[in-house]
C-alpha cells in the first residue's frame, strides 16, 4: 500500500489531462534540470567541447540552454511512458527502502 502511495506522488500516477499537472510538471522538471546544474559544471563540459575562439560563450550558453533544458524534461516527463516507466521506478524504489534489502533489491552483477 504505501509503495503505491509513492507511486501515486510520482507524474505517472496523475491523470492523463496535462490540467491535471500543469503545476507540478514545470517544478519537478525545473527541480531536476536545477539537480544537474548543481552536481554538473555544464559550462565547464561546453567550453571543453567548443574551439578556443568559442570559449568564453561557454557560461552565457549554459545558461541559456538552462530552459530548454527544463522543457525538454518537461516534455519527457509528460509522455505517458515515461510516467509510467518513472511510477514502476518509485514502486521499486520504495519497495527497496522498505524491505530487507539483502534479499530483494541486490544489484544482479
Amino acid at each position: 500500500m504505501e509503495a503505491d502511495e509513492q507511486a501515486d506522488r510520482a507524474p505517472a500516477a496523475q491523470d492523463s489531462d496535462a490540467s491535471a499537472h500543469d503545476g507540478e510538471l514545470p517544478r519537478r522538471s525545473a527541480h531536476l534540470v536545477d539537480q544537474v546544474y548543481a552536481n554538473v559544471n555544464v559550462a565547464a563540459l561546453l567550453k571543453s567541447a567548443l574551439p578556443p575562439q568559442l570559449q568564453p560563450l561557454a557560461a552565457p550558453s549554459a545558461g541559456a540552454q538552462r530552459n530548454a533544458a527544463v522543457r525538454g524534461v518537461e516534455l519527457t516527463l509528460a509522455r505517458p511512458r515515461v510516467r509510467s516507466l518513472w511510477a514502476l521506478v518509485a514502486r521499486r524504489a520504495n519497495h527497496c527502502l522498505t524491505s530487507d534489502y539483502r534479499v530483494h533489491c541486490r544489484s544482479r552483477r
